[in-house]
C-alpha cells in the first residue's frame, strides 16, 4: 500500500500578505472607512493572492505549517518558497504506536538554485515504512516578501474590484455590439 502524497497545509497563515488598508490604496480608495466594500475587498485581496500562488506555483506566500507523508525519506521538499523549521519522522513498522525523529544533525536541507533544494544524509539510512515531514513554508512577515510578487497581485486585485459587478449585468457579445447601429427603436 502507498503512503506518499503531496504535502499539505495542516495550519493555514497567522497573517495576511496584503491589509486591507494596502489594498484601498492601490484601489485609490479612502482608508478609515467601513463601508459595505470591506467585505467584497477582503474577499478580492484573499482571492488575488490565491490566484498569484497557482499562477507562479508559489504554494505558500505567508508562513504556514505543511505536512508530507512517504513511503521513504524525501530528497528534496516540492514547494517553494522559505522553507524552515524541517523535521522528519519515520515509522520502522506501520503498526508502531509512536513516530521516531530523524535527528537534525544526520541531514543536511539547502538550497541549490531559485526554486530548488536538496536534502543530504550523513549517516547509513534507517528502515523506514512511513515517513512524515513537517515544516514551515512562506514569509513571516509581508515585509519580507518580494516587492516584484506585489505587481501581478496588485493587478490581479484592480482588475477583479474593476469588474466585480460585471456577472450581474447582460453582457453583450461582439456580434451584438456591431448590430446596435442597425437596431430600429419603437417610437412611442
Amino acid at each position: 500500500m502507498q503512503y506518499s502524497t503531496f504535502p499539505y497545509r495542516l495550519t493555514p497563515p497567522a497573517s495576511e500578505a496584503i491589509s486591507e488598508a494596502t489594498a484601498r490604496k492601490w484601489l485609490r480608495l479612502e482608508t478609515g472607512v467601513t463601508d459595505s466594500d470591506t467585505e467584497t475587498i477582503t474577499a478580492l485581496i484573499a482571492s488575488a493572492v490565491d490566484s498569484f500562488q497557482q499562477r507562479t506555483y508559489i504554494k505558500q506566500l505567508m508562513q504556514a505549517e505543511w505536512e508530507w507523508m512517504l513511503n521513504c525519506l524525501p530528497v528534496n521538499i516540492p514547494v517553494e518558497p522559505n522553507v524552515q523549521n524541517l523535521t522528519i519522522k519515520y515509522k520502522a513498522v506501520l503498526t508502531d504506536a509512536t513516530w521516531t525523529d530523524f535527528d537534525s544533525a544526520k541531514f543536511i536541507f539547502y538550497k541549490t538554485g531559485e526554486r530548488t533544494n536538496t536534502i543530504d544524509y550523513l549517516i547509513d539510512l534507517p528502515k523506514v515504512a512511513i515517513v512524515k515531514v513537517n515544516f514551515k513554508l512562506g514569509f513571516l512577515t509581508a515585509n519580507e516578501i518580494p516587492p516584484d510578487y506585489f505587481r501581478p497581485i496588485r493587478a490581479i486585485l484592480s482588475n477583479d474590484f474593476d469588474n466585480r459587478m460585471d456577472g450581474l449585468g447582460e453582457k453583450k457579445n461582439f456580434s451584438d455590439k456591431l448590430m446596435e447601429q442597425y437596431a430600429h427603436y419603437a417610437v412611442r
